[in-house]
């Protein structure tokens, strides 16, 4: 604990048991600190019970002695720190769910099987009939750099060392966030049109 915030909880815990005990019948406790906890002595005998304890509050009950007569006093302890406790925070808004904005499939063309090529023009046709951004490119493309296209390396990354054909669905974000991706097969398709609804 910082020195600072001890200090703050010395003096609060300290003022609010020192008030409880002057209301009642003179100073109650004294307050003593080794730096790193707060002991608070009573200056009568006093049973104590803490009944409830949280991270900066406490709630107890304390027998003592109320114009000559045996009383339990309910305590309650809250500790703020840097001062009064601010109204509750606003709860944030919950973001609207991502949409499918497009489909990137990166395949390896010279090996590509019958049923491979078809689920890729499935893809594109759904890709198009909802009109959403629809790319497919071979592992190895180059631009006239005799480089992978910039726009495309972050789904040729994802894709290295994977079984290919290999589906990755985007949101329309800004930058986009991979919402699915995985082997183009049967299930790919069903994951296609779920989150193209």
């Amino acid at each position: 604990m910082r020195p600072r915030r001890f200090m703050l909880l010395t003096v609060a815990i300290a003022g609010l048991f020192l008030a409880l005990g002057q209301c009642c019948h003179g100073q109650a406790f004294t307050a003593t600190t080794d730096g790193t906890k707060i002991i608070l002595t009573p200056t009568t005998p006093m049973d104590m019970a803490i009944v409830a304890a949280g991270p900066n509050t406490a709630t107890g009950k304390s027998a003592t002695i109320l114009n000559g007569k045996p009383k339990l006093l309910d305590w309650k302890v809250l500790v703020t720190f840097g001062g009064q406790p601010g109204p509750t925070p606003p709860v944030p808004p919950v973001p609207p769910p991502l949409q499918l904005a497009g489909a990137v499939i990166v395949d390896e063309t010279a090996t590509l099987k019958p049923d491979e090529s078809k689920r890729e023009r499935e893809v594109e046709a759904y890709a198009k009939a909802r009109k959403l951004v629809y790319r497919c490119v071979d592992r190895d493309v180059k631009d006239q750099t005799g480089k992978a296209p910039p726009d495309l390396q972050p789904y040729l990354d994802r894709a290295k060392g994977k079984t290919m054909p290999y589906l990755i669905l985007f949101d329309t974000g800004k930058p986009a966030v991979v919402l699915w991706e995985g082997v183009l097969d049967a299930g790919a398709i069903v994951e296609l049109k779920k989150r193209g609804q």
